[in-house]
Order: C-alpha cells, then sequence, then structure tokens
C-alpha cells in the first residue's frame, strides 16, 4: 500500500486528538501526539544517515474548517485547544484566502510537517536494511505464522525471536482483531498546475473523513495531489459514484490554478474502533506471539507498549464507538447473509457482461464471481473469500473483487492481491 499513499507525514491524528483525548484519556492522547512528531524526526533522521534520496522536505500542515457553519469553527478551535494541551507545536493563522492556498481563511498551522515519495523512502530502507546484514525475500509467499515461526507457501520454516506483521492487516483468520477495523476505499487525484502557483503545504479539512490536498513539484509544472470520498470497502458495483469527478471539482473549486487530471488512483485504509491502531502483541497467540503492526508504526523512542494501541484494549462506551461497532457488525452480517441464495448477486446476465467487465451471480447453488475480458472470453472463480467466508463484491472503477467484511481484494483473475487473504478465488469451470 505504500505505493498508493498520498505521502503525508503529519503530527496531526486524522481523527481528531479532541475524541482520542475524549475515547481514551489525557495521557495516551499525549503519547500518539509525541508518537506522531517522534516519527516526523526519526524518518528525517534516516533519510539523513542512510542518504536515501526520497525527496523529503519539511513543510507547514493546515487544519482548516470544511464548511462556514458555527459547528465547525467550533470544532476547528477545540482542536486547537486540545493540541496545545497535549504539547503540540500549533498555531492558529488567517491565511487571507489567498487562491494559493485553497482560498483557506482561518486554519491551524503545524510546522515542521514531511512529505516525501514513498516508494523512494521504502527502496532506501531496503537497501540500508541489506547493507547492515539483512535479508529480503521478495516474491516469497508466507503460508503459515505460529509463534515465532513463518511458514512459506514452499514448505520453507523460518524461525526467529518474533514475528511482524508489518501490514495493515493482520494476515490470519482469528475473527477478534478483525472486528476491531473496517476497510475503507479512498479515492485520489493529480491535477497540473502552473509552476509555483499554489503553496508548498499539506492540507486537511475537517471532515469526516477528511480530504487531504499537498504539492508535488516537477521540473516544468507542479501537480496538486487531491485524496477523499472514503466509503466502506465491498460496495455493490451499482452504488459506485463517480469519486475522480467528485473530487476533481472539489479541487478546482478550491484551488482554482488547478488544470487537467493527470493521473488517478485508488488505495484502501483500515478505521479501528477507538481510532488508535492496533499495534502490539497478538491477544491470541500469547505474549511471545506474533506482533501486530497494523496501520501506522509510530515511532515512541521507548520499548514500551501503550496499552493505548493494544489489540487488547477495552473499548469506551461512547456514541462514537457503538456507531462505529454498529457500521462494523452490518457489514459482517450483510457478507454473511449474502450467501442465502440470490442474495449478494448482481442483476446481470454474464453474457451480457461488456469487455472488462465483472459480477457476483448466483449459479446452481454457488456464487460465482465472473469477468469478461477485452476478448469477450468470460473467467469464473467461487466469489466466496478465502478468509473467513464473505461473498465479494465487483468493484468497477477498479476492475477487482473487494470482499465488504475484512477487505480482502482480489484481481479480475482471482488472485489475491490484497489480504488478510492469503488464497486465491477458487477457479470455476
Amino acid at each position: 500500500m505504500a505505493g498508493r499513499s498520498t505521502a503525508h507525514i503529519m503530527p496531526w491524528f486524522d481523527d481528531h486528538y479532541h475524541l482520542v483525548e475524549k475515547f481514551h484519556g489525557f495521557q495516551n492522547a499525549k503519547y500518539v501526539a509525541d508518537g506522531y512528531t517522534k516519527a516526523i524526526d526519526w524518518i528525517e533522521q534516516t533519510v539523513n544517515e542512510e542518504k536515501i534520496n526520497c525527496n523529503f522536505s519539511r513543510v507547514d500542515g493546515y487544519l482548516y474548517p470544511h464548511d462556514d457553519s458555527v459547528g465547525t469553527r467550533d470544532k476547528l478551535h477545540k482542536e486547537f485547544d486540545v493540541c496545545k494541551k497535549l504539547g503540540l507545536n500549533v498555531d492558529m493563522v488567517d491565511l487571507g484566502k489567498d487562491p494559493s492556498s485553497g482560498g483557506i481563511g482561518t486554519a491551524m498551522r503545524f510546522p515542521n510537517s514531511g512529505q516525501f515519495d514513498p516508494i523512494k523512502y521504502v527502496n532506501g530502507l531496503a537497501k540500508a536494511v541489506a547493507s547492515k546484514g539483512g535479508k529480503i525475500h521478495e516474491t516469497t509467499k508466507v503460508g503459515k505464522i505460529e509463534n515465532n515461526q513463518v511458514t512459506t507457501e514452499d514448505g520453507i520454516v523460518v524461525t526467529g525471536g518474533d514475528v511482524v506483521l508489518a501490514t495493515f492487516t493482520p494476515l490470519h483468520r482469528e475473527q477478534l482483531i478483525h472486528s476491531f477495523q473496517q476497510p475503507e476505499l479512498y479515492y485520489a487525484i493529480g491535477l497540473k498546475l502552473p509552476k509555483g502557483s499554489v503553496k508548498k503545504a499539506l492540507w486537511w479539512d475537517t471532515a469526516t473523513p477528511c480530504h487531504t490536498v499537498r504539492i508535488e513539484e516537477k521540473e516544468d509544472y507542479d501537480v496538486l495531489l487531491v485524496a477523499g470520498e472514503y466509503h466502506n470497502a465491498g460496495k455493490k458495483s451499482v452504488e459506485y459514484l463517480d469519486a475522480y469527478s467528485i473530487l476533481e471539482k472539489w479541487a478546482k473549486d478550491r484551488w482554482t490554478s488547478a488544470c487537467e487530471v493527470i493521473c488517478k488512483w485508488t488505495g484502501q485504509v483500515y478505521q479501528p474502533v477507538g481510532y488508535v491502531p492496533l499495534i502490539g502483541p497478538d491477544p491470541l497467540a500469547g505474549k511471545t506471539g506474533d506482533l501486530i503492526a497494523w496501520d501506522q508504526l509510530v515511532v515512541t523512542g521507548d520499548s514500551g507498549q501503550a496499552e493505548v494501541y493494544s489489540p487488547k484494549r477495552r473499548a469506551k462506551i461512547t456514541k462514537e464507538t457503538v456507531t462505529g461497532t454498529g457500521v462494523r457488525i452490518w457489514n459482517t452480517i450483510e457478507g454473511i447473509k449474502d450467501l442465502l441464495p440470490f442474495a449478494g448477486s448482481d442483476s446481470v446476465d454474464i453474457e451480457d457482461l461488456a469487455p472488462c467487465g465483472g459480477c457476483v451471480v448466483q449459479s446452481g447453488a454457488r456464487k460465482m464471481a465472473v469477468y469478461k475480458d477485452e476478448k469477450g472470453c468470460l473467467h469464473k472463480f467461487s466469489a466466496i473469500c478465502p478468509h473467513l467466508g464473505c461473498v465479494v463484491k465487483w468493484n468497477p472503477v477498479d476492475g477487482v473483487f473487494n470482499c465488504p467484511c475484512h477487505g480482502s481484494i482480489f484481481d479480475h483473475h482471482g488472485t489475491v492481491i490484497n489480504g488478510p487473504a492469503n488464497d486465491n478465488l477458487a477457479a470455476l469451470d
């Protein structure tokens, strides 16, 4: 997923620090805030020490109101007050509604935020690991993880002091962890800009979920990178909107120098109950078992495990957590309910599919995922996700099959390209 990142390295927590404090308390919120700040410092230090050429730079980050309502302005000031209390370096500024700043007026400024090229950075880290004697085995698929042992698909067993899953979501079948997070898709576009027409900075609005904006500098022009329009993974294919056009209009209404769209893509994130990522020992593996490093690895500078990140943490009962948990339970129920005859199926005859189109249909007692290639040939697979048995859905934007329950993604030939599933969709005759 690094290649799909919009590469904001930010001290601001995009689910809002005032909610983290409300949910987890002041000390835990401060731990999170300190960790985000130290993470930026650690990245910069690593880039310098390892001489990683990844376009890392320090820039200002701005949190601004997504509309002019009193409630939104109050939300911004509440966030500012909590950030100051947590010790973050922030100030309130007036950007004067300058077009180079997206027509924004009042905003919260986070000095010394950062941005970089994530692929160049990851490749630089790989070279640094190799130079220090580490070994990286690409195209080596993991078949099973048990305690401190990893068994590859080819049967090779690797033993270590610990096993770290540096994945967005753990690659195992235990429902406990997966029930604490909801997979969401987002959309991103790049719009061409006249060189220097927009201030180099990071921009985040207060909407939930938020829009993010930053500048990528090229030799003869700049690119405005805009992301947003989040929704739950695994929607019905007919429910997809033209998110790219929505983002383009949103961006051009604010950054008026933006020109044509020159790139676009989607990504996936996982939203946890309680806002904060799940990082720590697997609660089902015991003290010496696998480690789950889910979503963002926050560098804290100490070796202790904060309870706030623990996958074993107890959920505080609030309106937000009840709502969030309800959504996750409902999505899982929907995914399982789709196993019933004709539930969760597309109303389409597979022979009428357009080239490069897909669907999920009922075929006798089976749920069948179908893809028609550019030559008109049909490719058929089981629509049952091999992870925990939910019914996948066709995603017409990316041309893939998404699992609505836990976020697995399969390409149009049924090959798994994103976990937690570790196997492909079964081919059907």
